[in-house]
């Protein structure tokens, strides 16, 4: 069965992920693709920092599932495209390879579409067994903001001389950083001094969803 599979840290999901989400729920009926894997990282071999407790980054990961199906009004259980939480990476000893997790993938049955963004597609041909990746698994690709059009398209083109294919969507997600929210969660929620009477809320911060604010209020993530 074909699936998007959309993995990352999700350290906190902000709106670019959710956006992205958006345009694959809506892809998928186009193209008989009924099933979404968001797949948070256990550990990724490019980031030298200690992610949040992996429940909790499932838990916010739920929270954006939840919310984008209701935002399309579709009960879960009758969406036309499943979205799974998957927790493989997470339960895996080690860094969380790409080419481990297509592997069991494809082991329970499934034929993943890997989805990326521009960014990640400029290194892509660097990660562990990258011919591995390249040649068995199609590349959906989104754009992000800031990212040349034409540098792009020229790194397409190199990669199609050895990746099975490649597509460019022409969503553009909001510009979004995991990087920039935890260090504004930091400082609206936890800085001691910060002034509380101009705490920021997520109408100030068009990357954070409400929802997803109200978990991190209430379980105290990202004090440091």
């Amino acid at each position: 069965m074909n699936c998007f599979l959309y993995g990352g840290s999700f350290d906190p999901p902000h709106m670019g992920h959710r956006a992205v989400l958006d345009s694959l729920l809506r892809l998928g009926p186009q193209r008989a693709i009924h099933h979404i894997i968001l797949m948070p990282a256990g550990r990724s071999p490019f980031k030298d920092y200690a992610p949040a407790p992996a429940e909790h980054r499932v838990a916010m990961l739920e929270i954006m599932v939840r919310d984008a199906l209701s935002d399309l009004e579709i009960e879960p259980k009758a969406a036309p495209v499943s979205v799974e939480v998957h927790n493989f990476e997470l339960r895996s000893d080690g860094p969380s390879y790409t080419a481990r997790t297509l592997r069991h993938l494809r082991k329970g049955g499934l034929d993943p579409i890997l989805v990326l963004g521009a960014d990640s597609l400029m290194s892509v041909d660097r990660w562990k067994e990258a011919d591995y990746i390249l040649g068995s698994t199609p590349l959906l690709i989104f754009f992000r903001r800031g990212e040349s059009r034409d540098t792009v398209l020229s790194r397409i083109e190199d990669l199609r001389k050895s990746a099975l294919a490649i597509e460019l969507i022409e969503d553009i997600p909001p510009d979004c950083s995991s990087t920039s929210l935890r260090r504004w969660l930091r400082e609206s929620l936890h800085d001691k001094s910060h002034d509380k009477s101009e705490e920021m809320e997520p109408s100030q911060n068009p990357c954070m969803a409400e929802d997803v604010l109200q978990y991190i209020r209430q379980t105290n993530l990202y004090k440091s």
